[in-house]
């Protein structure tokens, strides 16, 4: 789940302000299949399978992200993020703050969703507090998932640093 849908979720918030409307047209945008890399390389960090193996599914998920005529829409993949994020990206985000780094790639993830939930046509079982909150920051947003990682004032300023237009936490 961590590697196929955790990039799913990267690339559908991601992705859009670069211009791609589908996982294929991300795998062409070399800034996008850098920061896949980087979000498999800090998952595979926290997965109980061999080297190898893991080699073998990054290679299977890069063909298959890539494949022509397989159209997955990030638009559909960016629907119930507050449904998605906590089982993609979160569990890998903790591990990592408990080993004291703050991962790239998850930090890109949850400010794009949060310039996601500010952009407007949001699709989102939780979409009448995160859209609201999206407007104070990341400490808001993560408020409503994971009070731990709402008191992690180092993971909250790189996440608002990323989001565009967000100064911070304050009103």
């Amino acid at each position: 789940m961590w590697l196929l849908n955790g990039a799913h979720s990267l690339l559908a918030y991601a992705a859009p302000g670069r211009g791609r409307a589908t996982v294929r047209e991300a795998m062409d945008d070399p800034v996008l299949a850098g920061l896949i890399e980087s979000w498999w390389d800090t998952a595979a960090r926290h997965l109980p399978l061999p080297a190898a193996e893991l080699d073998e599914y990054r290679a299977a998920l890069r063909r298959r992200f890539a494949a022509p005529g397989v159209e997955h829409r990030l638009r559909q993949i960016a629907v119930d993020g507050s449904q998605k994020i906590p089982a993609r990206v979160l569990p890998v985000l903790h591990r990592e703050r408990g080993a004291g780094r703050l991962p790239e790639a998850a930090v890109v993830v949850l400010a794009a969703w949060i310039a996601h939930l500010r952009g407007g046509a949001v699709r989102d079982p939780r979409s009448a507090d995160l859209v609201p909150a999206a407007r104070s920051g990341a400490r808001a947003v993560l408020a409503a998932l994971d009070a731990d990682l709402a008191s992690d004032d180092e993971l909250i300023a790189a996440i608002d640093a990323e989001v565009p237009g967000t100064a911070g936490d304050e009103p």
